[in-house]
């Protein structure tokens, strides 16, 4: 009896570990389609002179240029001064809850 044990808690760490790798990854994948077809919808609020479609073909890798553009515009705030005291001040409320939870 003790081997049907063993062999149910082995397929069960192989299925937590399976679960583990393939989590972010999915995640990973829907965070990114979710941004691109953000961003893709918001060259609608551009005016119609200046959409790709005026082009007279559709672009759909605008999205991901936007989405680098919007990307790159996040870093510079982060490492900015308005950035920096942002993350400062995030520390500071954490710090503040620590001793209360007793870590």
């Amino acid at each position: 009896m003790n081997g049907g044990g063993a062999r149910r808690w082995g397929l069960r760490r192989y299925l937590v570990a399976g679960i583990l790798v393939w989590l972010p990854i999915l995640a990973t994948i829907w965070v990114v389609t979710f941004i691109l077809q953000l961003m893709d919808r918001t060259l609608l609020l551009l005016p119609p002179a200046y959409r790709p479609e005026a082009l007279g073909f559709r672009l759909p890798g605008v999205g991901v240029v936007f989405a680098l553009v919007v990307v790159l515009l996040t870093g510079l705030m982060v490492t900015n001064l308005i950035g920096r005291r942002l993350i400062v001040w995030g520390e500071e409320l954490l710090n503040r809850i620590e001793p209360e939870l007793g870590y």
